[in-house]
């Protein structure tokens, strides 16, 4: 647990109210905004960031969030394919690279985007401020793929689902805040080869299918969303609901096997490469920024009260058709494997 908890909460509390977050209107009032504790989730994956810089991922976590929230509201729920790519398109000009002004704020998604940018842009490391932006906008066009499943009724298969969910869960996200705390951002060509890429794609899919888990009742049962992880699995074993959950958690735990067995690679891979202490020190710290952003990952879901309120909507079980798709057989055979 970071120790500036109580500060990133009191600051990100009066910021989200200040940019119109707590209204109740497409977003959170405060009771739920308190209930769901995004700085908590903060002080949990960011244990060792100053108290500065807890405050700003705060807000980004805010952010980010509200992004999400705002768009089920706004156009998943009325299925505004045309308005959610409007809305998406247009982030990017809350974000800018230069001195250029910025556009008048349609709602409190675009306020809080400006305003967290200015207020953290100057202090991350050139090459991820330049990319920040490219990261935002995959993260809000991961819902345009949602929503366009849902408008199709369609249940993509585990393999494509995996692949886009990398995007949905906000793992370029996820890791240029770590490398935000830590000042620096690690050299392109580390992440081509090597064990580097094969822990980024395990964190993020221990990161995706860990929320699809704890998700399931509010974002399947509830807001009728396909998009998940044990629906997609479900759907091509044609099994039941607790075979699917299972399977889901296998899964996960043989994505954080694969992330604790690629670590134990890492001298090799320095010593192959001749890195020089320098570079071997940052990706150790690189490494255990995501080690740390799993393991708070996993215990904001113990506490948090995002996904376990007393619903007012009665669950109802998805109807779920046969399989369909790129790769349905290789979803077949990995239903029937023991993780």
């Amino acid at each position: 647990m970071n120790p500036h908890v109580g500060s990133a909460r009191r600051h990100a509390k009066d910021w989200a109210r200040e940019m119109g977050m707590l209204s109740g209107r497409g977003t959170w009032d405060e009771a739920t905004f308190d209930s769901d504790d995004w700085p908590l989730f903060a002080a949990l994956t960011h244990p060792e960031a100053t108290k500065e810089q807890l405050c700003g991922i705060s807000l980004w976590d805010v952010c980010l969030l509200a992004l999400d929230d705002y768009f089920v509201a706004a156009y998943k729920d009325t299925r505004d394919l045309a308005g959610a790519t409007a809305f998406v398109e247009r982030l990017r000009e809350f974000m800018p690279l230069s001195g250029r002004r910025v556009p008048v704020p349609a709602n409190q998604v675009e306020r809080g985007l400006a305003d967290v940018w200015a207020r953290t842009a100057p202090g991350m490391p050139p090459r991820l401020r330049d990319r920040f932006p490219d990261h935002v906008v995959d993260f809000a066009r991961g819902n345009l793929w949602e929503l366009d499943n849902t408008l199709r009724d369609h249940v993509v298969d585990p393999v494509e689902y995996l692949d886009q969910r990398r995007r949905t869960a906000g793992t370029e996200l996820s890791t240029g805040l770590a490398a935000y705390t830590l000042g620096a951002a690690l050299p392109d060509e580390l992440f081509l080869s090597g064990p580097l890429p094969t822990l980024v794609t395990a964190f993020a899919d221990s990161v995706g299918l860990r929320n699809d888990i704890h998700s399931y009742r509010k974002e399947v049962e509830l807001e009728r969303d396909l998009n998940n992880g044990v629906v997609a699995l479900r759907r091509f074993s044609g099994g039941g609901l607790q075979d699917a959950v299972d399977l889901a958690h296998a899964l996960y735990n043989a994505r954080i096997d694969e992330f604790q067995h690629t670590t134990t690679r890492l001298p090799a891979y320095f010593a192959e490469q001749s890195l020089d202490a320098t570079t071997q020190a940052s990706v150790l710290r690189h490494v255990k920024a995501l080690e740390d952003w799993m393991a708070g990952d996993n215990q904001w879901y113990r506490v948090t009260g995002r996904y376990t309120r007393n619903w007012t909507t009665p669950p109802r079980e998805p109807a779920l058709g046969g399989p369909n798709g790129v790769g349905t057989s290789a979803a077949r055979i990995a239903a029937r494997m023991r993780f």
